[in-house]
């Protein structure tokens, strides 16, 4: 049976924000490759032609894009798959960004979730599903073999699908777990579900992001 995944517009909004967001930092890095080139390429390479220099430099330009995996992660796809295996890994090592955070939080350790994930196309995909200090414990425990999740590309968070009336659900944008009877996140305001309907369905609220197939 044909099934859809609904974006909701202000999610649409969200994925647009980390698009741009991307991309500036895309072009901060090839700026600054740009003057890494001209500052010390001519002296690396001044006794070469200025065929292989292009060359060398045309290569060189292109390690921003291999970095930031531009723009071939801009059209992963969205699935909805089932959770074969939780890895986590609790570490105090954090990056220099989260220095601050440190400094007034040093207790809190660092914990870092991945979930082996098995398609509905078969695929068998690795997600870093949380990376940061979580708020409590219930996080951490939160996702389990066996669980049904929609991974949504351009958003911070996969989503666990409630597999009982009374299970609770997590907003894709914030991460914050909450009764699933909300339609809005209780944190952030963002749209909480992403509907799954029969093809045939129309939807005026959302847009139709991408076809899934269920056997």
């Amino acid at each position: 049976m044909n099934k859809n995944i609904n974006i909701p517009k202000d999610i649409k909004k969200v994925i647009n924000r980390w698009i741009i967001k991307d991309l500036l930092k895309l072009t901060g890095m090839l700026v600054l490759f740009v003057l890494l080139a001209l500052t010390i390429g001519n002296t690396l390479m001044k006794e070469m032609s200025d065929k292989v220099k292009l060359t060398v430099f045309a290569i060189w330009m292109m390690i921003p894009f291999f970095i930031r995996g531009v723009p071939g992660k801009y059209y992963r796809k969205n699935y909805k798959g089932k959770i074969t295996k939780v890895d986590i890994v609790e570490t105090m090592k954090v990056p220099l960004v989260g220095v601050l955070r440190v400094t007034f939080c040093p207790e809190a350790p660092i914990n870092n979730i991945k979930l082996h994930i098995s398609s509905d196309d078969g695929e068998n995909v690795l997600i870093n599903a949380f990376s940061g200090r979580a708020m409590n414990s219930e996080f951490i425990d939160f996702f389990h073999s066996g669980d049904e999740v929609l991974c949504i590309n351009g958003v911070n968070f996969v989503q666990r699908l409630p597999g009982k009336p009374d299970d609770p659900i997590n907003c894709v944008v914030c991460g914050a777990v909450q009764e699933q009877d909300r339609q809005k996140c209780v944190i952030c305001g963002h749209t909480l579900h992403f509907l799954l309907q029969n093809s045939n369905s129309e939807n005026n609220d959302t847009e139709v992001s991408e076809e899934i197939n269920n056997a």
